[in-house]
């Protein structure tokens, strides 16, 4: 190979790995304006912000040394970091999704019916202003219950809350079993028990969903939730959905384990 040849050939390495960059680049910024408009951000949130107010009721609930609750405070908030958790489901979406899947869900969620779900499904999320109780829904007529149950089953809601549910029970337990005196009682295993609690849990959440469902998207018309739907049950929505569905477990799971690991070290160091 002649000089010339071996630098049109490096030339065109260097191009190629140019073009994979910027490709890579733009796959990356999909998965963060996607994480960001997805309501993502939100539900990481909330999966953190609901162990940490369980784990509060409990300190609340026991006598724990000031000492003790302070250093397992510390240790949840550096395993459960919603922010970590954001990172790591973007990374994964930028693996699992293909450019052309991720813009097309990209499109539905900032459209004007796409922001206006995500945004009541942030708002039902939220905690309830002054402690207000929520009202019950009325029953919703026959065809809106049937789009109801049929978003439902597109989006997988049932399978999809009952493994955030469980993660949450498993979280929750292994920062109760860190708090108990050395001398107490041991519960089982917490991801045995909560993998008991499974299908009780699951019961549970498919009841509530319907009801659920008609107190969030009440305020979308028939034809807004129609294009729900049809988003949902769209190829781009399966693959989405499904992406989504397994990157924010995984992230969970990865939360709970880290939660485990430095409540484990935590405690087994003795309280200066």
């Amino acid at each position: 190979m002649t000089i010339r040849a071996m630098g049109l050939a490096a030339a065109a390495v260097l191009a190629a790995g140019m073009v994979a960059t910027g490709a890579d680049q733009d796959r990356q910024k999909l998965a963060k304006d996607l994480v960001a408009s997805s309501g993502i951000e939100r539900q990481t949130q909330q999966f953190v912000d609901v162990v940490r107010t369980n784990l509060a009721t409990l300190r609340e609930s026991r006598p724990i040394e000031p000492a003790v609750a302070e250093r397992l405070a510390r240790a949840v908030d550096a395993a459960l970091d919603a922010g970590k958790m954001q990172a790591a489901i973007q990374a994964d979406l930028v693996a699992a999704l293909e450019p052309k899947d991720a813009e097309g869900a990209l499109q539905w969620l900032q459209s004007p019916v796409g922001k206006k779900i995500t945004a009541l499904e942030e708002a039902a999320t939220a905690p309830a202003a002054d402690g207000a109780k929520p009202v019950p829904a009325a029953p919703p007529a026959a065809p809106r219950a049937a789009r109801i149950a049929r978003l439902t089953t597109a989006l997988n809601t049932v399978e999809s809350a009952t493994d955030l549910a469980v993660r949450a029970q498993k979280a929750i337990i292994l920062a109760m079993l860190a708090i108990l005196p050395p001398d107490a009682e041991r519960a089982p295993d917490a991801a045995e028990f909560a993998e008991k609690k499974r299908p009780e849990t699951r019961a549970f959440i498919e009841k509530a969903t319907p009801d659920i469902f008609e107190k969030t998207y009440r305020t979308l018309t028939d034809e807004e939730l129609d294009q729900y739907i049809a988003f949902a049950e769209s190829d781009v929505g399966k693959k989405y959905s499904a992406a989504t569905s397994a990157a924010v477990g995984r992230a969970t799971l990865k939360a709970i384990e880290a939660m485990g690991a430095t409540l484990k070290e935590s405690t087994a160091k003795p309280v200066k």
